[in-house]
């Protein structure tokens, strides 16, 4: 009989314990649906909040970009409609990347940090270049949309201090 009763004490003790991980699951993120560990469902740090704008915005930008190239077609202002053409499509490809990026971001999805990291630090260079090349307005504004979405995608993979 004391075979049955620590054998019957064992699997209540394996219970207890897949029950407790679940809860931690539901509370906190297990990495499976790419939240932010320590993060409670339905809450967005402010910082992906504000990296989220921030790369919707670049991504506005690169729609004025296409539209502008669309124009210079149209008017036959363009040497190789070709190169525009091309260069519209990649643009396009751009705009539906940060567009995903900036949902996963606003949605504080794991998985959207590391390329929205990326584009923002491909931008430094190119912002420099701006300022460099005398277009100071729009490199300074380039460097700091790249620095700020860089900063707010840091600070909103931080796990919250009721994680321990």
């Amino acid at each position: 009989m004391p075979r049955d009763h620590n054998f019957v004490t064992l699997r209540a003790h394996w219970e207890e314990v897949r029950v407790n991980s679940s809860r931690s699951v539901t509370e906190h993120d297990s990495g499976s649906e790419g939240r932010a560990r320590g993060v409670p469902r339905g809450s967005v740090p402010v910082g992906a909040k504000v990296a989220a704008v921030l790369i919707a915005l670049q991504a506005l930008v690169i729609v004025g970009a296409i539209v502008f190239y669309g124009y210079e077609i149209l008017q036959g202002a363009t040497d190789d409609v070709t190169r525009a053409v091309m260069s519209m499509v990649m643009m396009a490809l751009f705009v539906i990347g940060l567009a995903v990026c900036a949902r996963g971001l606003a949605a504080n999805r794991a998985w959207a940090r590391t390329p929205t990291v990326v584009w923002s630090v491909l931008l430094i260079p190119v912002g420099y270049g701006m300022v460099q090349g005398h277009v100071e307005w729009i490199g300074i504004a380039v460097l700091t949309a790249a620095i700020a979405t860089i900063a707010g995608v840091v600070t909103s993979a931080r796990r919250t201090t009721d994680e321990a």
